[in-house]
């Protein structure tokens, strides 16, 4: 079927975007500059923006010609937002089967596709599993994958509807309505400031009162409760992960395992991570053109993607970390050439009983996250002698976009010092 739009229940769904992060922060300026590269016809994009699960904003591309419509919110994105984590599931609807992939709250560029097959949609959810690195798995019980979740999709997508659909250029007749509607908008946001205002008054005025009525009850009520030590509640993420030199060293093997070119095609982004690498084509309009080998095919036939992979990567194990002060020396008279970023400290895995009301603030970590961005002509695993004696090191994702290389890694480093 040729065919973007879906029903879960009653409401109607965009699928099979392309999607793309964007760590610069401009996501929406980038989603417009990417929907008007040559060959891309991308019509409308969405964003998905940074919230408490996604780390990393990202955005995705539609066409008109697959039934896309402006104000269209996208299943992918509604269900990654209720569904954090990585994890790959398929799902049976109408209008065919459904697979999704989503690796560290991010939905997969090649990870939002309908199938008219249920053969095909199992194949291409298997390949996904062999990369490794999903936490769930979501197929149909008929399917007997191991592991896998049964759970309904109107169960898990709990009825959302985000990431809607914007026009990459905007109707001109939509510009003059707005110019319009500016001054009245501007009137009746005053006149609702001031609304507001006093309701916040008297609201605070009655909760302060309630609070004073019920302080005696509460307080003998709730049972006292601690945190353990900060070590125990938060996860060594780093000692789960390979050493950068394996994780260098698979993705340099996958890239030189990929063809450089095929017939009838125009190689898109190749993204190596959890030691496998997607390899995505576009169909050259007008070329013959053979499948590639071992590749994906979209619906439409304009998509194709190669997976490949080396082998399954170990993790590391214990590793003491370095202090802040020299993980920025080492930084400095290595000259890496990278720019660096304070990343959120990770959410504690332990939590307090359902039976403490108002329990204190978690501990801080005993550990804090840097993120490391590379970008040049040159291959990220050129410079392993900068990188390879630096603890708690994690390559994210390495990005070839056919003109320029890209690297995302994290570095976990002792607090304070």
């Amino acid at each position: 079927m040729a065919s973007g739009v879906v029903k879960v229940g009653r409401r109607t769904y965009a699928v099979g975007l392309y999607w793309q992060p964007s760590p610069s922060g401009r996501v929406a300026q980038a989603a417009r500059e990417a929907a008007l590269q040559p060959g891309q016809q991308a019509d409308f994009y969405c964003v998905r923006g940074v919230s408490k699960s996604v780390s990393v904003p990202q955005y995705g591309l539609a066409q008109s010609s697959l039934g896309h419509k402006v104000g269209m919110p996208t299943l992918a994105a509604s269900l990654a937002n209720v569904q954090p984590g990585s994890w790959a599931g398929a799902f049976r609807l109408r209008e065919g089967t459904w697979v999704t992939v989503v690796r560290d709250d991010l939905v997969a560029p090649d990870g939002d596709l309908l199938f008219d097959s249920d053969e095909a949609a199992r194949e291409r959810l298997l390949q996904e599993i062999s990369l490794g690195g999903v936490q769930r798995i979501y197929a149909p019980d008929g399917w007997s994958i191991p592991g896998s979740d049964p759970t309904p999709l109107p169960l898990l997508l709990q009825d959302r509807t985000d990431c809607r659909l914007q026009p990459v250029h905007l109707p001109l007749k939509l510009l003059v309505y707005a110019a319009a509607a500016v001054g009245a908008i501007v009137l009746l946001v005053f006149i609702a400031l001031q609304y507001q205002a006093e309701q916040d008054r008297v609201e605070r005025e009655r909760l302060a009162a309630q609070r004073a009525q019920q302080k005696g009850v509460i307080g003998g009520m709730v049972e006292e409760w601690k945190w353990p030590p900060a070590e125990e509640v938060y996860a060594k993420v780093w000692e789960k992960k390979p050493v950068a030199s394996e994780a260098f060293e698979a993705c340099r093997q996958n890239f030189e395992t990929a063809a450089a070119s095929q017939y009838g095609w125009k190689k898109g982004i190749s993204t190596c991570q959890g030691g496998g690498l997607s390899v995505i084509w576009r169909r050259d309009s007008g070329k013959l053109a053979a499948i590639p080998d071992k590749a994906l095919l979209n619906v439409q036939g304009v998509n194709a993607t190669q997976l490949f992979r080396s082998g399954t990567l170990q993790p590391r194990g214990a590793e003491a970390l370095l202090e802040e002060k020299e993980v920025t020396h080492l930084v400095l008279t290595k000259a890496w050439p990278v720019s660096l970023s304070r990343l959120p400290d990770d959410k504690p895995v332990v939590q307090p009983p359902s039976r403490v009301k108002n329990p204190p603030p978690p501990p801080p970590p005993p550990w804090r996250k840097r993120g490391v961005r590379y970008s040049g002509k040159v291959p990220p695993w050129d410079y392993i002698g900068l990188f390879k004696d630096m603890p708690g090191l994690i390559i994210r994702k390495i990005i070839w976009d056919g003109i320029s290389w890209s690297m995302d890694a994290t570095i976990y480093e002792k607090r304070g010092g």
